[in-house]
């Protein structure tokens, strides 16, 4: 039940803040470096697994879609990936937070 709950939230969240991906606005700006930010993030975080090869490659590809379907210019490119590092930070916080809510709440009900 947490997993569908968080996925619902998730959802509801990614689809409000993602919407502005491809706008030649700030808000554009910020949502494009938000997604780039969330799939490096996930690359960091399963990093020490097997496999990370495929999953880079995988981000990478990914990486060059958003940019592809998110850049409008190239000084919005170069706004992206200044604001892509504090982005990646922030999304270490939220890929990482499933893991933390489950351990949490094994703990809580042992």
């Amino acid at each position: 039940m947490l997993w569908c709950g968080l996925a619902v939230a998730g959802g509801l969240a990614a689809g409000l803040l993602f919407q502005a991906v491809g706008r030649p606005d700030r808000h554009g700006t910020v949502a494009t470096a938000a997604v780039v930010g969330l799939l490096v993030a996930d690359l960091v975080r399963r990093s020490d697994r097997s496999g990370v090869g495929t999953l880079s490659v995988a981000t990478a590809i990914a990486i060059v879609f958003v940019a592809w379907r998110g850049i409008r210019s190239p000084r919005q490119a170069a706004q992206v990936a200044l604001v892509a590092l504090p982005m990646g930070l922030a999304g270490i916080v939220v890929v990482s937070a499933p893991d933390f809510l489950e351990l949490l709440f094994a703990n809580l009900s042992s």
